[in-house]
């Protein structure tokens, strides 16, 4: 249409030159007649003139090659040109940049999100742990948790964590708390008949022991029992009530024995935090428990739990109301209502997400040339034509017709001043001058 538009003055100014051409044969000596010639030869020559480059921008006009088809010869620079462009002004990291600060990147997310965008990420968050269950392999993924669980055990600086746990048991009263639970738990064994049966065994044991198995030593435990020297039963409801008496003492919180222990927890942790041989000794302890300890016996009951049945894969009937998928998309459900009640939490998404932005395009901003150079480099000769035509054809057009209208104007221009300036004038001054 552009350059209908232009075509349609060349046209108008060809024939406005063969009417001048005409005219002026029949009226040769009028000006008026030679004024239109002029105008008509300026207008025709600027226009032909401006055909002629604007032409050459795309192709050869009339076979001419010197200097012509600028556009196609010249794509590759073209191509550079409008990348760098694009990269460097439309969309440069500054432009970029100051956009992203203005946006509310999680106000969109949420929006997003809350207009059906939730169940499209539930959805193929879905089908991916779908198709994760139908490939898992159990031995391996098994194996791998045993490995890395281990070696996260070993790498633990377990006597750093004992100290720090120590400390908050003693100054938070979770220490008294334990060794009460621990007192409860003695205090039901206590009661139990077997436990004064059991002293009364040790306490027999430990006579014999004492008195030998000689025939001497027998007599001898014999008449002591016999007169009553030693009453085993006696003595192990002493001990049996004393015993009780004991854990009922300790539940006294300023019980000697329970201020011993404290003093001694708080100098073994002091012990533990700077000397490097229980330091040393508590690793090796734990690294030798973490090796004897069967991870993999554990995990594979839990994997299994979380996996499902392999019937369940075989016959591809995972979905959302697998154990596993649930439990995930109730966490993911809960994490989405907290994110969006949350403002601190919004605020803090919000500057993780503005700087993951800014690491994208300080790190992938090159990818905007790439990606026109790429785009720009499959057009064709005729393609990229019409491409620049399409931006640029209206004011080629208006070239093209300027050229035309301004060569009609200069003609008569240039006409008017010599009929009427440089011959009546100049020229009479430049012959006398000879």
């Amino acid at each position: 249409m552009n350059r209908q538009k232009a075509d349609k003055a060349l046209a108008i100014a060809f024939t406005l030159f063969v009417t001048a051409v005409a005219v002026r044969w029949f009226y040769r000596e009028a000006v008026w007649s030679q004024a239109l010639f002029r105008m008509a030869e300026a207008a025709l020559v600027g226009g032909v003139a401006d055909w002629f480059a604007v032409t050459a921008l795309f192709q050869r006009p009339l076979g001419v090659a010197f200097h012509t088809a600028i556009i196609p010869r010249n794509r590759e620079k073209i191509v550079r040109a409008m990348s760098y462009m694009v990269q460097e002004e439309f969309l440069s990291r500054q432009s970029i940049q100051r956009h992203l600060q203005k946006i509310r990147l999680v106000s969109l997310l949420i929006n997003w999100m809350e207009s059906g965008g939730k169940q499209v990420v539930f959805r193929l968050l879905t089908r991916g742990l779908a198709a994760w269950l139908r490939n898992a392999d159990r031995s391996r993924l098994v194996s791998t948790l045993a490995k890395v669980t281990q070696n996260r055990l070993r790498a633990i600086k377990f006597h750093c964590y004992a100290t720090v746990l120590g400390r908050w048991l003693i100054h938070s009263g979770k220490a008294d708390f334990f060794f009460n639970l621990v007192l409860t738990e003695a205090k039901q064994v206590a009661v139990r008949p077997s436990l004064r049966q059991e002293i009364y065994r040790f306490l027999n044991n430990a006579t014999h022991q004492a008195t030998g198995e000689s025939t001497l030593g027998r007599l001898f435990g014999t008449f002591l029992r016999t007169f009553d020297f030693i009453n085993l039963d006696e003595a192990a409801d002493a001990l049996y009530q004393r015993l009780l008496s004991e854990l009922e003492a300790l539940e006294q919180t300023h019980h000697p024995l329970r201020v011993w222990l404290n003093e001694r927890l708080v100098q073994s942790l002091n012990e533990l935090e700077h000397n490097p041989e229980w330091q040393q000794t508590l690793e090796q302890w734990k690294t030798g428990l973490v090796d004897r300890i069967p991870l993999e016996d554990i995990l594979r009951p839990l994997v299994d739990g979380l996996l499902g049945s392999a019937t369940e894969q075989n016959l591809g009937s995972i979905d959302e109301s697998h154990t596993l998928i649930a439990g995930v998309l109730r966490f993911a459900d809960r994490y989405w209502v907290a994110l969006r009640q949350d403002t601190a939490l919004q605020d803090w998404l919000e500057r993780h997400l503005q700087e993951a932005a800014s690491e994208v395009v300080l790190s992938e901003h090159s990818l905007i040339g790439e990606l026109v150079g790429q785009a720009m480099g499959t057009l064709s000769d005729e393609e990229l034509n019409v491409f620049i035509e399409d931006k640029v054809g209206e004011d080629l057009a208006w070239i093209r017709i300027n050229g035309s209208v301004v060569g009609a104007l200069a003609g008569l221009v240039v006409f008017f001043v010599g009929q009427y300036v440089y011959l009546p004038y100049i020229w009479p001054l430049l012959v006398g001058g000879r």
